[in-house]
């Protein structure tokens, strides 16, 4: 018998990571998964260095979702129409984070939560 989930709740530890090049990317994410490889679908929650998207290297929250196994759906945040935001109080989806743990130093997190 499969449970039904309704939501998640993550805290992550935010971090401010060294990329070698433009075209790398470095994230923590909660990911809800279901389905098989083909007919996967997914919502992916948490926060990226992206310079890629972004032509910058700040912390950023991002959001992600695929119906199909990353083969014809699914993009980041609210750039497209598979995403949908009902609730925007404190939301920062896409926004830069700050401030950033430090080794050996202070350590900041942030939570982020999914809910059906």
């Amino acid at each position: 018998m499969q449970e039904e989930v309704y939501g998640a709740q993550v805290d992550m530890n935010l971090w401010k990571p060294k990329l070698a090049d433009n075209w790398q990317f470095s994230l923590a994410q909660l990911w809800i998964v279901n389905g098989n490889r083909e007919t996967r679908n997914t919502i992916e929650v948490g926060w990226h260095v992206f310079p890629f998207l972004y032509i910058n290297t700040e912390p950023r929250t991002l959001a992600y979702w695929t119906a199909d196994g990353y083969n014809n759906t699914g993009c980041y945040n609210l750039d497209c129409v598979g995403l949908v935001l009902v609730h925007s109080t404190n939301t920062l989806i896409g926004k830069p984070l700050a401030p950033f743990s430090q080794y050996n130093g202070d350590q900041h997190d942030i939570t982020i939560k999914v809910q059906k």
